[in-house]
């Protein structure tokens, strides 16, 4: 074959080869997807965002979140998201790491979502506005091209007065929030006067110092609180104010005279109430239908203290009273020594020692205890730290857990309605050893129970009156009444 007509044969095949490859190289791209973005498939997670209460001077103590979906199999790109009430809105939003009320071009993948955290900010209310709960909202919005999404955002939110410092001769008035932010101090020769469903709340570290005088006078079924401030949840089942350690609480100096607390709730401090000072003379303290539950350390310590306490509930604390030197009486009160804080530590529902940690003495008085129930986890709920102790007190129509004093207490189990965590219910039973086994009503102060039920007239053992469900009402859950539990 000629060699010329070899030669035209090659290159034509080559160039029939190229001519297929760059062929073939633009059918392939053509076939490429075209680049696609949706508008329309956003979501959030929920149409209404409810924060929980909070003070408006301190704004929300953690954030709570929202999801934004896009159910989408494309991004969209582009998106706009805005709180309504813009640079004024009391809320703040958070993106990407970034707090503010407007964000824009934002962009959320194909079946990806985007996390929106949500926040009060600190805000002062006008003046014209009642000291109280007020419910505000917002929304955020979502735009997304033509598409508008939003969600709103409500929370309570507390307008209270704010305290700290010197509170001479102040009358806190009824049913008014109380923000205590560092120490309040009742001087010498002054008294602190708080009425009727007043609420206290705490910052941490901040208390109430008395070195004149207090006088609560919560009244039945408008009790003064004492509290931390937290009115959120710790988990989903435990809300804040069954968490001690909050703040520091109500501290009677030495000399302090004169102090009452009746229908009040004492809750979720380092230490409810201490009664007096190391090493100096006394202070005094009457409790009238008390419930001091929740704090850390203890519910009431006393150094030489002559307290009395009727009606009074005491629980969750590590000791539930620690005294050293002193006296009481305790009439109808229910100490029940449980505890799920403080990696279980146990104390003793009833500590008294004649000296404390620094070996400083301290002498006893004549002390009564009559118509009460000491009783928790210990096989032995009363510790005396010497043999001479048990001497001064007088033990009457009492269920108390000890070996002490067998001739004039019942040492068995007073059948309390419920001790599952979080959930203690000291009523008792109907079958309870307490019931019709108390001692006859000598004072106006027996007649009714921390409950404000009347008592009949053979009275139960301790701080509660037994009486059935249909007694509270038609439908009523004990352990979620408000002026109870808090």
């Amino acid at each position: 074959m000629c060699p010329i007509f070899d030669f035209i044969q090659i290159i034509y095949k080559r160039v029939f080869y190229m001519v297929c490859l760059v062929f073939l190289g633009f059918a392939a791209i053509s076939c490429e997807p075209e680049y696609q973005t949706s508008n329309s498939d956003l979501s959030f997670d929920r149409d209404t965002l409810v924060l929980d209460t909070t003070f408006a001077y301190l704004g929300s103590p953690t954030n709570s979140r929202l999801r934004l979906n896009n159910s989408s199999k494309h991004p969209t790109e582009g998106v706009v998201l805005r709180l309504a009430g813009g640079a004024g809105s009391i809320y703040t939003i958070n993106v990407n790491g970034e707090s503010g009320t407007y964000f824009d071009d934002l962009s959320v993948r194909g079946k990806d979502s985007l996390f929106v955290f949500v926040q009060i900010k600190p805000f002062e209310f006008p003046t014209s506005i009642d000291n109280g709960v007020h419910l505000l909202t917002d929304s955020i919005i979502i735009e997304s091209g033509p598409y508008v999404r939003k969600v709103v955002l409500s929370t309570p939110i507390i307008h209270a007065d704010i305290k700290s410092g010197h509170v001479s001769d102040e009358i806190w008035e009824s049913n008014r929030y109380i923000l205590v932010t560092e120490d309040a101090i009742i001087p010498a020769n002054h008294q602190l006067t708080v009425e009727p469903g007043c609420n206290v709340n705490f910052r941490a570290n901040a208390g109430l110092i008395v070195e004149g005088s207090l006088v609560v006078n919560g009244e039945c079924g408008s009790p003064v609180l004492f509290r931390g401030h937290r009115h959120d949840y710790l988990t989903s089942s435990v809300p804040y104010t069954k968490v001690p350690d909050q703040w520091k609480g109500i501290w009677l100096k030495s000399g302090s005279q004169n102090n009452l607390l009746n229908h009040s709730v004492v809750r979720n401090a380092s230490i409810g109430i201490q009664v007096g000072e190391q090493g100096k003379e006394g202070s005094d303290l009457e409790l009238n239908n008390c419930r001091l539950l929740y704090n850390g350390e203890a519910n009431v310590i006393g150094y030489n203290a002559q307290i009395s306490m009727f009606n009074c509930v005491l629980s969750n604390s590590i000791d539930q009273v620690r005294l050293f030197g002193g006296g009481v009486d305790m009439v109808h009160t229910t100490i029940a020594n449980y505890n799920e804080w403080n990696q279980g530590k146990r104390g003793f529902a009833l500590y008294l020692a004649d000296k404390d940690e620094d070996e400083l003495e301290y002498a006893f008085a004549a002390s009564n205890i009559s118509n009460s129930i000491i009783y928790g986890w210990n096989a032995e709920e009363l510790f005396f730290s010497s043999e001479d102790i048990p001497d001064f007190f007088t033990l009457e129509n009492s269920i108390v857990r000890t070996d002490y004093f067998p001739k004039s207490t019942t040492n068995t189990n007073p059948q309390f309605r419920s001790l599952d965590r979080y959930k203690y219910d000291f009523r008792l039973t109907k079958s309870s050893p307490a019931i019709d086994a108390g001692g006859d009503r000598d004072d106006h102060r027996q007649e009714y129970d921390v409950l404000c039920h009347l008592r009949d007239f053979k009275p139960d053992i301790g701080a509660y009156e037994y009486v059935d469900e249909e007694g509270y009402g038609v439908n009523v859950d004990f352990l979620e009444l408000e002026w109870m539990y808090f």
